[in-house]
């Protein structure tokens, strides 16, 4: 095709592979507007929930104040009470409190992760939440998940990323006698409203992703505002873990970190930054298979690019830090 690679490379900081290609134009009408395309494809992709269920109470555990707050967003329409542990632990604690509906657990926490917490719960014998199904949730939805969990004393799982329509699904079957029609409001909302919706492009991030992602350009917009003033705190919680990593090459020191790297991940997903959640996989993929090196020169370019990523959002949306949204 008449090019040749080039590489442009700093050891210790990363690389650049780029080509160019010489084409014939096809077609000389522009490719079209991007705010009109993202209109387009969120009106069409609009998730509206068909039932709501007021009288739920659900508790979601989880060690990541993102994933909480992405499932407090998917569930925002069911009209459902939402209680969140950060812990198993505080999800010991909480159970024996408070009767819940549902419990969604996530697989992966540091400390006592999904399956210990379970099992604790379980061994807490006739309680007021003995009866209560407890759904995992897992990033790693590999053949034979389901039965893994199933074994392990868990009554359903959901990976992530949630898709809104299986998580409806599911609180819809065991949530039945809760269920009640969905206002027609509410499934009639207006997403486009032109004094609050900014679909700005913004580097880094791909709108059509996170649309597709959280159901709604609204919610999308909620979440982006979300990452703002969650993102610095999470980095500086990974680069104490990373401390921790590089001085002792224990394995749980190394699951430690593969674990925060996909939190960071799927919290990069949530706003469509697909530039920085690859990184982060990269980093927990490595830290998982022990390499060492490559996680380190990664861990050089890492903090950069996420605080570059946060620094191009703050110029569109403002830096959101001291708002509560």
């Amino acid at each position: 095709m008449g090019s040749k690679l080039e590489v442009d490379s700093v050891y210790g900081e990363g690389s650049k592979f780029s080509f160019t290609i010489k084409q014939p134009i096809i077609d000389p009408e522009p490719v079209g507007n991007l705010e009109k395309r993202i209109r387009e494809n969120a009106a069409e992709l609009d998730y509206s929930v068909s039932f709501i269920v007021p009288d739920a109470k659900l508790l979601v555990v989880d060690d990541n104040a993102m994933n909480r707050l992405v499932f407090a967003e998917l569930l925002r329409d069911m009209e459902c009470s939402i209680d969140e542990a950060d812990s198993g632990p505080k999800c010991l604690e909480m159970v024996q409190k408070e009767k819940y509906d549902i419990i969604f657990m996530d697989h992966m926490m540091p400390g006592m992760d999904g399956l210990e917490t379970l099992e604790r719960m379980r061994g807490f014998g006739d309680y007021i939440n003995a009866k209560t199904p407890v759904i995992a949730l897992t990033a790693n939805a590999i053949s034979g998940a389901k039965e893994m969990f199933m074994e392990a004393g868990f009554d359903d799982y959901l990976s992530k990323p949630i898709v809104p329509e299986k998580l409806e699904r599911l609180l819809g079957n065991m949530l039945h006698d809760k269920k009640k029609p969905a206002p027609r409001q509410a499934n009639e909302k207006k997403i486009f409203d032109d004094t609050n919706i900014d679909v700005t492009p913004v580097e880094g991030i791909d709108w059509d992703y996170t649309i597709k992602r959280m159901g709604s350009l609204d919610r999308s917009r909620d979440m982006v505002k979300g990452f703002i003033i969650n993102a610095g705190r999470e980095l500086d919680v990974l680069m104490a873990i990373y401390e921790m990593y590089a001085k002792s090459d224990t394995e749980s020191n190394a699951t430690d970190l593969a674990n925060k790297a996909m939190n960071l991940n799927h919290f990069a997903l949530d706003i469509g930054a697909l530039y920085i959640a690859s990184l982060a996989k990269l980093i927990a993929d490595w830290a998982k298979g022990g390499n060492r090196q490559d996680v380190a020169s990664l861990m050089r370019v890492f903090p950069r690019e996420w605080k570059k990523q946060i620094a191009l959002l703050e110029k569109v949306f403002g830096d959101s830090s001291n708002h509560d949204y």
